[in-house]
C-alpha cells in the first residue's frame, strides 16, 4: 500500500458527529441516574424532622350529639422509604388522652392503618421491680407526610381521657366498631365534614 493512500470504509456524511452526540447524551443520562439514585439513598438514610399540630374533631358514630374539639401534636422524625411504607419515630399525642404522652413505638404511615402503641413503667407494691405496661390508642390511617390523617380509637380508651381510669389496650380492647366507634379527624369543622372524610377514605360505609 502506497503512503498517503486512504484505507477503511468511507463514513457517511455526519455519521461521526451523530456518534459523538449519542455518546454525550448517554453519559449525561448516566450522570442524572446516579444523581437521582444518590438523592433517593440520602432521603432513605437521613430522617426528616417533622413537627406539626392539627386541630381535630372527635366524633362517635352512633351519637350525633358527641362532638369534641381536640389537637394532635406530632413531633419527631419522618423516614422516607422507597420500596416499603414510610415510618415515623417520635411522639404523637392527642389532647385529653393522657397516656399518649408516654413513650410511643415507631408507626407506619399507611392508608391501611397501623397501631398507635405506647409503653410506660408501672410501679409495683413492695420491692417488686416496675412492670412495663403497653397501651394502644387505636389505628392511625395516613398518606405520606400525614396527609388525610385520622385515628380510629379503640373501645374503652375514652376512659383514659382527663385522667380517668387506665385501660391498657389489652387484646380484648383492640376493637373498633363501624357502628359505634370513636373517630378523631383533623381539619374537620363539623361532624358531617368528619364523616365525609371518613367515607372518602373508605373507613365507613354507613351514616
Amino acid at each position: 500500500m502506497k503512503p498517503g493512500m486512504a484505507t477503511g470504509i468511507p463514513h457517511k456524511p455526519g455519521e461521526g458527529v451523530e456518534l459523538t452526540v449519542d455518546h454525550k447524551r448517554i453519559k449525561k443520562l448516566i450522570q442524572i441516574f446516579f444523581i437521582l439514585l444518590s438523592i433517593i439513598i440520602l432521603f432513605h438514610l437521613i430522617p426528616i424532622p417533622f413537627h406539626s399540630v392539627y386541630d381535630a374533631k372527635e366524633i362517635k358514630l352512633d351519637d350525633p350529639s358527641y362532638l369534641e374539639n381536640c389537637q394532635i401534636h406530632i413531633s419527631g422524625y419522618y423516614h422516607l422509604n422507597v420500596f416499603q411504607e414510610d415510618t415515623f419515630s417520635g411522639q404523637i399525642t392527642v389532647s385529653d388522652y393522657r397516656l399518649t404522652s408516654e413513650k410511643m413505638s415507631d408507626v407506619k404511615i399507611s392508608s391501611n392503618g397501623d397501631h398507635l402503641d405506647y409503653s410506660f413503667q408501672e410501679t409495683c407494691r413492695g420491692n417488686s421491680p416496675p412492670v412495663k405496661m403497653c397501651y394502644s390508642l387505636g389505628l392511625m390511617f395516613s398518606k405520606r407526610f400525614f396527609h388525610d390523617l385520622c385515628i380510629l380509637v379503640y373501645e374503652e380508651n375514652t376512659q383514659n381521657k382527663n385522667g380517668g381510669a387506665v385501660q391498657f389496650g389489652k387484646p380484648t380492647g383492640w376493637v373498633w366498631g363501624e357502628e359505634n366507634g370513636y373517630c378523631i379527624v383533623p381539619n374537620a369543622s363539623s361532624r358531617e365534614e368528619a364523616l365525609n372524610k371518613l367515607r372518602k377514605l373508605g373507613l365507613i360505609n354507613t351514616f
